[in-house]
């Protein structure tokens, strides 16, 4: 229902200016009440399962850009890609960037205690995303994370890796829990791809205690000790692209960055 009212009430937001009063900011504040006050409360906690995150954004009209971390070799290069078909149902025009990660982990592990290993790789996980968002002009970021449901989500975490970026990150299941998100997962299909055995880049190399309340001032320390910039190019420049549309599936390497 709130997503009809959004439709019906506003339509898609373009680019504009509007009077404070106008009748154009009171329809985006109704459809967003509706949003806050009567879909969340109602269903919010119930679509859960990270890849739901976008089929929902999809639905509100969002143009999504998947950029799931991965590693060639590993199975999470064929789950992203499986994963990317059968949300592309929902938007039919998907582009699918995979970013080579072992180069920049690697000097990761090099540099930095391994306590904090993780948060660091989220954070440039954050800035490769933000540099492949600005090339496509897109105005947010999203993620998966549920709040406190493995270590690295806390609260002070989150804050660290989020002041790795300028652009706002949008966390749409950060209140829902796993049994929640596993359910939802099932009701749109995706969970039997989920629960396919793979290493990503993150659980290959898992601290036993990883820190879980980090500040980005002591972050930005220990990565003073790395080169940022020439990281972060060197893994756009070996980008991987799939481009899913209703005539086919074409993969090739990514311009940008090159």
């Amino acid at each position: 229902v709130t997503l009809m009212h959004k439709w019906i009430i506003v339509g898609r937001f373009e680019p504009a200016q509007h009077g404070l009063w106008s009748t154009d900011v009171w329809k985006a504040e109704l459809v967003g009440t509706l949003a806050d006050d009567c879909a969340y409360p109602a269903f919010g906690q119930a679509l859960a399962g990270t890849p739901f995150l976008a089929t929902w954004m999809r639905m509100l009209g969002a143009k999504v850009i998947l950029t799931p971390r991965a590693q060639k070799g590993f199975g999470m290069y064929q789950k992203a890609k499986e994963l990317a078909e059968l949300l592309n149902a929902f938007q039919y025009e998907t582009r699918l960037y995979l970013v080579p990660f072992a180069d920049v982990q690697k000097e990761i592990i090099l540099s930095i205690p391994p306590a904090y290993r993780i948060v660091i790789y989220r954070r440039f996980m954050a800035r490769i995303a933000e540099r492949l968002a600005n090339e496509h002009g897109a105005k947010a970021l999203v993620t998966g994370e549920s709040l406190g449901q493995v270590g690295s989500q806390t609260l002070e975490n989150l804050i660290t890796v989020r002041s790795a970026v300028t652009l706002p990150i949008l966390s749409p299941l950060i209140g829902m829990d796993k049994q929640e998100i596993i359910g939802e997962a099932r009701n749109i299909g995706t969970y039997p791809i989920s629960i396919l055995p793979d290493e990503d880049c993150c659980t290959l190399f898992v601290p036993r205690h990883p820190v879980t309340r980090s500040s980005p001032e002591e972050v930005e320390r220990l990565e003073s000790a790395l080169d940022i910039p020439g990281l972060v190019e060197r893994a756009i420049s070996q980008v991987e692209v799939t481009h899913f549309t209703p005539e086919g599936i074409s993969t090739g390497q990514s311009p940008v960055g090159i």
